[in-house]
C-alpha cells in the first residue's frame, strides 16, 4: 500500500472551529447583582423623565394640607387710620386754640379795632352820602379813644346793651386817670354821657346819639345828621 502524502498543517487548522474571546473579568468589589442594578437604573432613567420631589407637607397626587393662611392686613390698616385721626384732631386743636383768629361772639368784640369816622350828608343829586373827617376811633376793651391825626382828643368808656331794640350804647367821658369827668349841672357835678343806638356789621357801624340832657333816640331817622356817626373799619 502506498502511503497518502501528508496534508499541510495549515489545512488541518482551517477545518477547526474558532472559539469566542472570553469576557473580561468583573471589576473588583462588584458582583452580579450590582451590575444588574446599574443596568436597570440606566434603563429607567433613559425611559422616564426625572420627577421633582413633592413639596413639603403634600402627599402623593398633590393632595395635602393647604399653605398657611396669609395674615390679615386689616389690623395694621386700622391702626394707621386711628393714628391719622388722632394727628388730625391734634392739628385741629392747635389751629382752633392757638393759630386761628377767632371771630367776635358779641358786639363788644365786634367793635374792637380802629374805625374811620364820617357823618352823613346829602350829595349834589340829593342822594345820601357820607362826609369824611380826620377823626378816628380806637376801641380796646371798653375804652373808646377819639383821635385827630395822631393826637388823642377824648376818651370814653362804653356800655353796650345788645338785647335792647334798637341796640343801645352809652359813652361816658373820662379823664387821663380813667375816671369820669364831672361837669356842673343844676348846681351838681354830673358825668358827661352820650346816649345812643347802634347797628354793627363786620366792617361798618352806625351810631345815632344825643348828648345829655337830651333823651336817647329811638330811630336813626329821628336824629339830626350831625348826631349820627358812620364808622368804617380800618384795622
Amino acid at each position: 500500500m502506498s502511503a497518502e502524502p501528508d496534508k499541510p498543517l495549515a489545512a488541518s487548522h482551517e477545518g477547526e472551529e474558532r472559539q469566542p474571546t472570553p469576557p473580561a473579568p468583573l471589576p473588583e468589589g462588584r458582583g452580579e447583582n450590582e451590575v444588574a442594578n446599574l443596568a436597570t437604573s440606566a434603563g429607567i432613567q433613559g425611559a422616564s423623565p426625572s420627577l421633582s420631589p413633592l413639596p413639603e407637607g403634600r402627599a402623593a397626587g398633590g393632595v395635602g394640607s393647604p399653605p398657611p393662611a396669609r395674615e390679615s392686613a386689616w389690623p395694621a390698616a386700622r391702626a394707621r387710620l386711628i393714628a391719622f385721626a388722632l394727628i388730625g384732631l391734634v392739628g385741629f386743636g392747635v389751629w382752633y386754640f392757638a393759630i386761628r383768629t377767632p371771630g367776635a361772639r358779641d358786639d363788644g368784640g365786634r367793635f374792637q379795632g380802629e374805625w374811620q369816622l364820617a357823618v352823613p350828608t346829602t350829595g349834589r343829586d340829593g342822594a345820601p352820602a357820607a362826609r369824611g373827617s380826620p377823626n378816628t376811633i380806637k376801641v380796646k376793651g371798653d375804652r373808646w379813644a377819639f383821635f385827630t391825626g395822631e393826637k388823642e382828643n377824648k376818651r370814653y368808656t362804653a356800655v353796650l346793651r345788645p338785647g335792647a331794640d334798637p341796640k343801645e350804647i352809652d359813652l361816658t367821658l373820662i379823664g387821663p386817670d380813667d375816671k369820669p369827668k364831672l361837669v356842673p349841672h343844676n348846681g351838681k357835678p354830673v358825668p358827661v354821657v352820650i346816649r345812643g343806638i347802634y347797628v354793627i356789621e363786620p366792617n361798618r357801624a352806625k351810631i345815632a346819639f344825643a348828648p345829655d340832657p337830651n333823651p336817647r333816640p329811638t330811630k336813626f331817622d329821628d336824629a339830626e345828621p350831625a348826631s349820627v356817626w358812620l364808622l368804617e373799619r380800618t384795622k
